[in-house]
């Protein structure tokens, strides 16, 4: 299961990359139009929204599974392995808790988004699509989350070790 995981999350960073690089050259058209031709292109806005929120989101789950989040480990580090440990579940635990609500609710915002057809203002392209993908990337966010709780539970493993 772990390696499956694994796979996603790492196919999910590679789409977060392409987004990051997606942004930086719209960036760049829409500085060339506006500036140079004076000729803005339409729904870069809304279209940096979505993909920063992607970008975002795709790369949650890659970043768990390999301790890439911010840590503040001083004090974490002094007390006994006992101590990391206990911290270390109840943590991942609390963690897990917040994974499944900000799936659940960004999964649910999705199915209301088919529903009532919302769009975006300009290019008029329905929002549920990508509500969807970011979905998506909080389920390879938890999936994540779900293996590092089964390493510090079971395996009795400490986080950063």
């Amino acid at each position: 299961m772990r390696k499956l995981v694994e796979k996603l999350n790492h196919f999910l960073h590679y789409l977060s990359a392409f987004f990051i690089l997606a942004l930086m050259f719209m960036t760049l058209a829409e500085i060339v139009m506006r500036r140079f031709l004076n000729m803005p292109l339409a729904g870069t806005f809304e279209l940096t929204m979505m993909f920063l929120s992607l970008a975002v989101f795709f790369g949650c789950g890659f970043a768990q599974q390999n301790g890439m989040h911010v840590v503040i480990d001083f004090l974490y580090e002094r007390l006994p392995r006992r101590w990391r440990r206990v911290l270390s579940v109840l943590s991942t635990v609390l963690f897990a808790a917040i994974s499944v609500l900000m799936f659940w609710t960004v999964f649910q915002d999705a199915i209301r988004r088919v529903g009532t057809g919302d769009v975006t203002s300009t290019l008029q392209l329905p929002f549920y699509p990508f509500v969807f993908a970011s979905a998506l990337g909080l389920l390879g966010l938890l999936l994540a989350v779900l293996c590092t709780l089964y390493y510090v539970v079971v395996e009795k493993g400490v986080l950063g070790e």
